[in-house]
């Protein structure tokens, strides 16, 4: 048995600075002709690194005047935008509406967006356009009948395959069925689930697997509620960072307040209110929540308590 080591530094949570902790990564081989191969396949892959073609056909770069930000070069720019014009294209039938009232005449609706986002990563954590600080994330949505619903998941699945083709990709479908937490009604769940997804995923004639309980949870947003009600709110829902982190990325953003929401306080529709100078106020009802941030703003006053009973019922 051969093994190789590789260490390096820990960043903890919630601190940019080095911990002193050591991180040793190892990688075992059965024989000499196991390591080999593997080192091969090593030095073809520092080959491919994306950041070293980048460099070499001048078409990105990095620079520390904004970090985690790619800077396109004219080559780069013009890749980024003929992508970005064959995904649209291939969306020929995405409309982007203004919002206002709409009929069943307009179904299905198609609506598609490419946003930038800003994601305050640590320097140590970027690796060239893999993880950055700034990144476009393409989004859509399809509003349709239900009568509706099977032909247009079979079209965006036809969509995913006419791109993927192009570039040489391949992709696995799952079907994630409803977790244990999940709002509306459980028949309807199974409609979707059974007449349309299933059926959908059998018509298309790819192979997919079934992935129980793993579909994604969606409730009202306690984000749309905040804005609609005229206070300027922003929501950290990245998986992949700790609850500390993002308590004090809010705190060194100097976010008022923050509404910490958890399965707890989503299953009893509640807030857990801290302050940016980390005071916890406990669990408050959003209603609650709300009208104490109206009062705060109606008064303008710096020096009113949030945690008042009074003014929370």
């Amino acid at each position: 048995m051969l093994c190789l080591f590789q260490i390096s530094p820990v960043t903890l949570p919630g601190s940019p600075e080095l911990s002193g902790i050591l991180r040793m990564i190892g990688v075992a081989f059965p024989g000499a002709k196991d390591q080999e191969q593997w080192e091969i396949e090593q030095e073809e892959a520092k080959s491919k690194d994306h950041r070293k073609i980048g460099k070499a056909q001048e078409l990105f770069f990095f620079h520390e005047v904004s970090p985690g930000s790619a800077f396109f070069l004219p080559k780069g720019a013009h890749i980024y935008n003929t992508l970005t014009d064959f995904i649209k294209q291939e969306f020929y039938v995405s409309l982007m509406f203004k919002q206002h009232p709409r009929s069943w005449r307009e179904l299905p609706l198609r609506l598609a967006d490419f946003g930038a986002l800003h994601r305050n990563e640590y320097s140590r954590a970027l690796g060239g356009l893999t993880r950055m600080r700034r990144f476009c994330q393409d989004d859509a949505h399809i509003f349709c009948a239900p009568e509706q619903l099977e032909q247009e998941i079979l079209g965006c699945l036809d969509f995913i395959r006419s791109v993927y083709q192009v570039f040489g990709f391949s992709f696995q479908c799952l079907l994630s069925t409803r977790p244990s937490s999940f709002l509306g009604d459980s028949v309807l769940w199974d409609l979707a689930e059974e007449q349309h997804l299933e059926s959908s995923l059998k018509s298309f004639g790819e192979q997919w697997k079934l992935n129980p309980k793993d579909g994604a949870f969606y409730g009202p947003k306690v984000l749309h509620i905040l804005k609609e009600a005229g206070f300027i709110a922003d929501i950290d829902d990245d998986v992949g960072s700790t609850l500390n982190k993002k308590i004090r990325n809010a705190q060194l953003a100097q976010y008022n307040y923050m509404f910490v929401v958890g399965d707890k306080e989503r299953e009893r529709k509640t807030v857990n209110v801290r302050t940016r100078c980390g005071k916890q106020l406990g669990q408050k009802s959003l209603e609650e929540a709300l009208n104490r941030l109206r009062e705060i703003r109606e008064t303008r006053s710096r020096d009113v308590d949030f945690d008042k009973e009074q003014a929370l019922h």
